[in-house]
């Protein structure tokens, strides 16, 4: 069993008390989270960018992870910003945007993860964009879920 965890938020939330009069946490989508085990209740727990604690995942009878449906977990490795190749393409807060972009955006001093763009997700918007299509649907936005390597940016100068 590992003491820690490493998860990204698949979507983004708010936790609140019984009546929702107070705001218990809130996550962001795309967020990484480490979150450390209880080894007494055998749940993995991580904080908000405020501070407030919220579970992630829990350890079934056999000992195995199951995460809450809001999470995945993340391999934090990532891929130096200099390693992207030319043209190739960025997401951050949801958008697709280039690699300059996102070295603008980088340098204006965001506070947001960056992922590399996988084919899957390519493909799948892909897909929609042709189903929607040849059915006749005009749409502006396609989305889907993107497993990206988180973009870890080095001195830049």
């Amino acid at each position: 069993m590992q003491k820690e965890i490493t998860v990204r938020a698949k979507m983004g939330f708010e936790l609140f008390n019984h009546d929702h009069t107070k705001l218990l946490a809130e996550v962001h989508e795309g967020d990484i989270h480490t979150a450390n085990l209880y080894e007494e209740s055998e749940e993995y727990f991580s904080k908000d960018r405020e501070g407030r604690e919220f579970k992630v995942g829990e350890l079934d009878m056999a000992g195995n992870l199951k995460l809450e449906e809001d999470f995945e977990l993340f391999n934090c490795n990532g891929i130096k910003f200099s390693e992207l190749r030319e043209g190739q393409y960025v997401e951050h807060d949801g958008e697709i945007i280039t690699k300059d972009k996102a070295l603008e955006i980088f340098k204006l001093g965001t506070d947001k993860p960056m992922y590399t763009v996988t084919q899957d997700f390519i493909s799948s918007i892909l897909k929609q964009v042709y189903k929607d299509g040849v059915n006749g649907v005009d749409k502006e936005v396609y989305t889907a879920l993107n497993h990206g390597q988180l973009i870890i940016f080095e001195e830049i100068k």
